[in-house]
Parts: C-alpha cells; structure tokens; sequence
C-alpha cells in the first residue's frame, strides 16, 4: 500500500511538470483596438467633495442626519 502511494505521488509530481506542445503560436503580436480616452474628459470637479455633497442640504458643515440627533452619536474619520 504505501509502495502504490508513493508511485502515485511521483506520477503526480511529475505529471505537473510535463508541458504539451502548443497547437500554434502567433507569428505576430496581436495589436490591441481599444479607443484611446478622449482628452480633457478628467477635469476635476469645481468644489471639494464637502462642499458639493447632498448629505448636507443647507450647507451649514454639519451632514443632516446628524443635526436631528439629540443624544450624542460616535463617528469614525479614515484617513486612507
């Protein structure tokens, strides 16, 4: 039994580094046709993500689910 076991394993090991030939090989290198991006089309936004934000409806710095809290809430800050 542990001779069929170890043959096994040397047929496995051994069956991992046979390569078959390949069918055909590209002569030539493919050429890629995707469209180049179009130029100026990443133009920054005119105002920072805070001031253009729809959490904050009436623009006073606080998000608006925040303002209707009357207990204290925690918040977490990622700075990543």
């Amino acid at each position: 039994m542990r001779r069929l076991a170890a043959i096994l394993l040397a047929v496995l090991l051994l069956a991992g580094n046979l390569q078959l030939p390949a069918a055909s090989e590209p002569a030539v290198p493919t050429v890629s046709t995707v469209p180049a991006p179009a130029a100026g089309g990443d133009t920054p936004p005119a105002a920072p993500w805070w001031e253009r934000t729809s959490r904050d409806a009436d623009r006073n710095g606080i998000v608006d689910w925040l303002e209707t809290r009357d207990a204290s809430t925690a918040g977490g800050v990622s700075y990543g």
